[in-house]
């Protein structure tokens, strides 16, 4: 999944969430739930990139050297 249709996905949901007063994830579930299996596998490794790209680098990243003294 290109990473504009990534956001789009997300933007829709939230934007789902604002108008029913769902919680965003389960408005995100359901609009996942609604499009072609191979588009939702393609939105969780998209995900998935970006959530191991984000801990990597991220604080959650630093504070596990912190505690372990490595990189």
């Amino acid at each position: 999944m290109e990473i504009d249709t990534f956001w789009d996905v997300i933007e829709a949901a939230q934007a789902g969430a604002a108008t029913t007063g769902e919680p965003f994830d389960e408005v995100l579930v359901k609009q996942l739930a609604e499009r072609p299996r191979q588009e939702i596998l393609e939105y969780a490794e998209r995900f998935d990139k970006l959530h191991d790209a984000l801990y990597r680098s991220g604080p959650l990243s630093r504070r596990k050297e912190q505690r372990t003294g490595t990189r």
